[in-house]
């Protein structure tokens, strides 16, 4: 069952889109987990140590506010903010370009390495669409709610056809309304669904770094040590972020699931391609 591949080319509904999603991940766990941590584990452990560094000077301040530096607040917090966006493209064409591959080749007729060439190829044009959607997105917020929502969801697979579809940035954002304004309330379903899911899981794994935080606040105000703990929250903060990178990875596999059910639903390349092959067989007999 393992060796077997997910077939992406079929029309699905929410129900068996959910299912796949966790089929896949579950089937494809310790390839794409490692394809995660070779590119992207660089900025998760930045960003552990940074937010490590982050909590304290927010203890200190709390503590001792005129004797904290704001301004090392401030950078070590633009440093995380840099860091996300960059770690978070990378894993955002990793997730795409392991999809993308394992339609094209199928199972374990891809490596490592080529999920890296995908990377360089398209990290450059996911980060543009990253960027400029967020400020849509955060302009669309600002006049109203509802546009902001309309954004994001119209947005949505707009990653995944980069890749996929070697699309550059406009033409992407225009196929990618295209197809999710096709089954637009199903796909706001799956990605609220997706998210809540993931943000729970999130904070279940986040339970450890609040109690250590709470230990460390408490040593601070009592006089005590604070090193060893410190020291164990970055670790915990890095076991936190590998895990919720690979959680992060669920709505964008859903959302590749929900991208070909809406194609094979209203474009059917698949029917279509079983026809030209009928065709080919005819005109060689």
């Amino acid at each position: 069952m393992d060796k077997q591949n997910i077939e992406f080319n079929k029309e699905r509904d929410f129900g068996e889109i959910f299912n796949a999603t966790f089929t896949f991940i579950s089937q494809n766990f310790k390839q794409l987990g490692l394809a995660i941590i070779y590119y992207a584990l660089p900025f998760l452990l930045f960003i552990s140590i940074m937010m490590s560094m982050v909590y304290k000077d927010m203890l200190n301040f709390s503590i001792d506010p005129y004797g904290s530096s704001i301004g090392s607040f401030i950078n070590n917090y633009l440093l995380i903010i840099l860091c996300y966006v960059a770690g978070y493209t990378i894993i955002m064409a990793t997730v795409c370009g392991y999809i993308s591959l394992y339609v094209r080749h199928g199972k374990d007729n891809f490596t490592v390495t080529d999920v890296w060439e995908v990377i360089k190829n398209k990290s450059l044009t996911i980060l543009l669409a990253f960027i400029i959607g967020f400020i849509m997105i955060i302009l669309g917020t600002i006049l109203l709610i509802l546009p902001g929502i309309y954004l994001t969801i119209s947005m949505s697979m707009i990653f995944f056809i980069i890749v996929h579809e070697d699309k550059g940035f406009g033409s992407a954002l225009s196929r990618s309304f295209e197809l999710t304004h096709k089954s637009w309330w199903w796909t706001l379903l799956l990605l609220l669904v997706m998210n809540i899911l993931v943000s729970v899981v999130n904070m279940i794994f986040q339970i450890p770094q609040w109690i250590i935080v709470g230990i460390n606040t408490f040593h601070k105000v009592s006089g005590g040590g604070v090193s060893g703990f410190s020291a164990l929250q970055t670790i915990l903060t890095a076991i936190y972020f590998i895990i919720s990178t690979i959680l992060f990875s669920l709505p964008f596999i859903a959302l590749s699931f929900q991208y070909f059910s809406i194609i094979e639903k209203t474009e059917s390349p698949t029917l279509l391609q079983k026809i030209q092959d009928i065709g080919k067989d005819e005109t060689t007999e």
